[in-house]
């Protein structure tokens, strides 16, 4: 796991901080008081309803992959080295999920507790208030939701270059940013938490997904020649 952390380029825990901070401001400058409320809504999991909200929402997902491509692609790079020293190809594969969902975590408990702190400085929250039930809820829903992102990048990531990874997950990325207006699809990849049979719906429909990329990937993996990708 130590591996995954090292992985990480100094300058993306600079940038990453530094957009932490500016979407707190901007968030705080929009009227939004509510912490929980300000996780959920950057993650889109609330209606994005200006084109800034939807440009940081664009951001926070090129984030997300900023920081764990650097891992994703050594382990693809070097997969046939990796599989002898895991003993198989399923343990790569499971030491490179293990990794990115690791990485994932750190990224999400990153910015809520920045946002968390700022908010005991400048705001209403206290810490030991704004640990509970709710706040695990949401977390839990935002977490499954950057899992599928992370998922969807690997397969890409086995498939094309870098530079064609991020293209199509930047256009994903304002996809999902325009139709987090809608909020009463039966089904949405976003971290939207409506009525209880329809969050519900939601969630078995995200675990479905992401399940569905787990098996993509894995064949994908376990094809021929891993294809060449970029530097």
């Amino acid at each position: 796991m130590i591996e995954a952390f090292k992985s990480v380029r100094p300058m993306a825990y600079v940038i990453l901080l530094g957009s932490i901070l500016i979407s707190y401001v901007f968030l705080k400058a929009s009227g939004m008081n509510d912490l929980l409320t300000m996780v959920q809504t950057i993650f889109g999991g609330k209606p994005l309803s200006s084109p800034m909200l939807q440009g940081l929402f664009v951001m926070l997902i090129f984030l997300l992959q900023y920081v764990c491509i650097d891992y994703i692609v050594f382990y693809i790079d070097n997969s046939d080295t990796l599989s002898i020293r895991y003993g198989s190809k399923n343990n790569w594969l499971k030491a490179l999920l293990k990794g990115t969902s690791a990485l994932l975590f750190a990224f999400l408990l990153l910015f809520y507790f920045v946002w968390l702190f700022l908010d005991s400085i400048w705001g209403d929250s206290k810490i030991t208030q704004s640990m509970n039930l709710d706040t695990v809820g949401v977390l839990a829903r935002i977490y499954l939701f950057c899992l599928i992102v992370v998922f969807a990048q690997v397969y890409l990531l086995l498939r094309r270059s870098k530079a064609g990874t991020f293209m199509i997950m930047g256009g994903i990325s304002v996809l999902l940013a325009m139709t987090s207006l809608y909020q009463n699809f039966a089904f949405h990849i976003l971290p939207q938490m409506n009525h209880p049979t329809m969050t519900l719906m939601n969630v078995i429909g995200n675990l479905t997904l992401a399940l569905v990329l787990l098996i993509m990937i894995q064949r994908k993996s376990t094809k021929k020649e891993l294809s060449f990708h970029e530097d």
